[in-house]
């Protein structure tokens, strides 16, 4: 991936806010951090929590790498862009370890983007995939791994689902998926490892190849 400086530092995609608003229960001041990728999207989260009516919303200045990290990646030959933050670094030494973390289609950061995932610019896809699996909502990870099936069946690669002929199919999967908590189970089993090389012989594989 190309690193795009963030709006909130770094090379991510999100900041860090504070947030000060009250519990709903009791009407106690309260206080949580959230990522997000908008200060909108942080109070929305902060509420989700427990936060509610915020107070206040402060940036919280990202951290730059740290001492280990500047050391491994010396011992790795990785550059650190000037300006990187701690997730940063995180993402280029992972990669690096890695060895073969291609870059993300456009298509898939688009995705990524929409739908409120917090990620490092200069991730690979495997790095941006681990973000999607742990970050996105039960459909739009149906919806994603839907895709991931057709594409490896295909012999493709992964973009954005809602720009592929077979999209109206990955949401007939997706629709499935909130009705049936075993193939949810499956779908929330699945790693990133499953999105780029999906395991033939799981529930949420033969659902939804069954859609396609």
């Amino acid at each position: 991936m190309v690193g795009k400086k963030g709006p909130f530092g770094g090379f991510c995609n999100y900041g860090i806010f504070g947030i000060w608003g009250k519990d709903p229960g009791t009407g106690k001041k309260k206080y949580k951090k959230v990522d997000a990728i908008s200060e909108a999207a942080a109070v929305e989260k902060a509420a989700a929590l427990g936060c509610v009516d915020p107070q206040s919303v402060e940036v919280i200045p990202f951290l730059p790498p740290s001492e280990k990290q500047q050391r491994y990646a010396a011992d790795l030959g990785v550059r650190l862009p000037e300006g990187c933050t701690v997730a940063d670094a995180t993402a280029l030494l992972s990669r690096a370890e890695n060895g073969s973390d291609q870059d993300p289609a456009p298509g898939l950061v688009e995705y990524a983007q929409s739908c409120g995932v917090c990620f490092s610019t200069l991730a690979g896809e495997g790095g941006l995939l681990d973000c999607m699996v742990c970050q996105l909502p039960i459909r739009e990870k149906a919806i994603l791994f839907a895709h991931a099936v057709a594409a490896s069946a295909a012999g493709s690669g992964l973009t954005d689902p809602r720009k592929t002929p077979q999209y109206l199919k990955f949401c007939q999967f997706a629709d499935q998926v909130a009705v049936d908590p075993a193939l949810a189970k499956s779908v929330e089993g699945r790693d990133r490892y499953d999105f780029q090389k999906p395991n033939t012989r799981s529930k949420a594989y033969k659902a939804a190849l069954a859609c396609l």
